[in-house]
């Protein structure tokens, strides 16, 4: 529970075991425990940090409510020109963002390579229990047009239409365009 909550960053895991063993005091450390830890770790380091750039934090609320929210899913594709933009360095640079796998490929792209991101787990923690859940790290459709969730266990040759996890920029900047009234061409 304490890797997931830590997403691999070893800092992250210090602090959160630390916290967490503090908290929980002469009792074992409980995943609600880890939750809120992870959750006041996101808050007061990452959060706050993140305030002071505008952008950014757009981005990471527009993640949460098109990748947590409506995929259910923990992480996205990014297409590997992508990956240097300076909206997701910012965020990759304030460990709210976390890449997870590198040169990814997708059946339906060919030639394209992807990095697999997920969102920090304290940024999401609130709704683990609640029907925005994620289900798991990349939403796919199946052959039988279900849709189903994998984990970076899954071989690369078994996903069939990934399209949906995809991290589209020119998406997220029509939407905070409308949303900030630019008229801007």
């Amino acid at each position: 529970m304490q890797r997931r909550a830590s997403e691999g960053v070893p800092r992250d895991a210090i602090y959160i075991a630390a916290k967490a063993a503090t908290k929980a005091r002469n009792d074992k450390i409980s995943v609600p425990i880890v939750q809120d830890t992870a959750r006041a770790w996101y808050q007061s380091d990452k959060a706050r940090a993140l305030r002071a750039h505008p952008e950014p934090d757009r981005l990471l609320k527009w993640l949460i409510d098109n990748v947590i929210r409506a995929k259910k899913a923990r992480g996205f594709l990014v297409n590997e020109r992508d990956v240097d933009i300076p909206i997701l360095l910012a965020l990759f640079d304030a460990r709210v963002l976390h890449i997870v796998r590198r040169g990814y490929s997708a059946q339906d792209q060919p030639g394209e390579r992807f990095d697999v991101w997920v969102i920090d787990y304290g940024a999401y923690v609130d709704l683990i229990h609640t029907s925005y859940a994620p289900q798991g790290l990349l939403p796919f459709q199946a052959a039988d047009g279900d849709e189903q969730y994998v984990g970076l266990d899954v071989p690369v040759q078994d996903l069939r239409a990934i399209r949906r996890a995809i991290l589209d920029l020119d998406e997220f900047q029509a939407h905070s365009d409308l949303r900030h009234g630019s008229t801007e061409q």
